[in-house]
């Protein structure tokens, strides 16, 4: 019996972004805490600075290279906050700081999903300079530094285990994610078989469709081969990426169904076929649905059932 699916709701308050989050505001209040324990609140303020200039860059990732993927926002962003402390008292030098390096930030935004978190945290670390309360000389500059510097070390080494700790739960929820857009694909690509998906009015709109889930669907497999290929030594690990390996093969057969459809669509004898490959495909979108919605429970998906994919003669 297939069970109802999880409202979508309830599928975000179970995804990868959301326990990431938690995660992040974790590390920000433990940060702080200890920072007030051993200094005082303008130093914990400012190592909360640090690691909020961190948390953009801290997402979901393979636990080989997650303290690399970290570092270049505490890197960049220590020299930039000191910085702005030693020129907040002369405008036009500040100005000749923050333009180029915003140009530079922005520019690093173009490298896509890596670029855009760190372009983010580039620009924190030079607004949230501005906001403190500004003092007068090199010394007081290194101090405020020097307390950013530790708040953005300390929840560097915070993601870092955190990553550890969570990346079982990462690579079920990833996956369940890279599901659920592929059952998106399916059902868009089982409308193509409907009779209004070979006219003129329903096929621009449809085409468009079919091509923003193809690209999402091309986003989730990348990040999902990241981390469920990375040392499959344990039987669960090896279960995820073998799932894995089936969906970049149904994704490839999903695009290799377009080929002939024109055709087929073309000829009125094959009408009956081109519905029952639409129910076909839309009752395997939720049996992938269903798969999903397991793995974000942490239970077992209910049984697929055996489904002849050939059409009725």
């Amino acid at each position: 019996m297939v069970k109802d699916p999880l409202p979508n709701a309830l599928r975000v308050a179970l995804s990868h972004q959301v326990l990431n989050g938690i995660s992040a505001a974790l590390g920000l209040l433990l940060v702080a805490v200890l920072v007030r324990v051993l200094g005082n609140g303008w130093a914990a303020s400012i190592a909360a600075v640090g690691a909020i200039v961190c948390i953009p860059p801290d997402t979901a990732a393979p636990l080989r290279g997650k303290l690399l993927h970290l570092l270049p926002a505490a890197l960049f962003g220590v020299p930039l906050f000191i910085a702005t402390q030693l020129l907040m008292p002369n405008p036009l030098q500040l100005a000749l700081l923050l333009v180029p390096a915003t140009f530079l930030a922005f520019l690093a935004g173009a490298w896509g999903r890596r670029g855009a978190p760190l372009a983010i945290s580039f620009m924190f670390a030079m607004v949230f300079s501005m906001a403190v309360v500004a003092g007068s000389g090199i010394d007081w500059a290194l101090a405020s530094g020097g307390w950013f510097a530790l708040g953005a070390a300390l929840y560097i080494a915070w993601a870092v285990l955190a990553n550890v700790a969570l990346n079982a739960r990462y690579r079920a929820q990833i996956l369940a994610d890279t599901l659920l857009a592929m059952a998106a694909l399916m059902r868009t690509q089982a409308s193509q078989f409907a009779p209004i998906a070979g006219t003129a009015a329903g096929t621009q709109p449809l085409i468009g469709r079919l091509m923003r889930q193809q690209a999402a669907l091309a986003d989730q497999l990348q990040a999902a081969r990241d981390l469920a290929l990375e040392a499959p030594r344990t039987a669960r690990r090896r279960q995820l990426a073998g799932m894995l390996l089936h969906m970049l093969e149904m994704r490839d057969h999903l695009l290799a169904s377009e080929l002939d459809l024109d055709t087929l669509q073309a000829s009125p004898g094959q009408a009956g076929a081109l519905e029952d490959l639409r129910r076909w495909l839309d009752a395997q979108a939720g049996a992938i649905e269903g798969l999903a919605d397991a793995l974000l429970l942490g239970g077992l998906p209910p049984p697929f059932g055996v489904v002849d994919p050939r059409p009725a003669d």
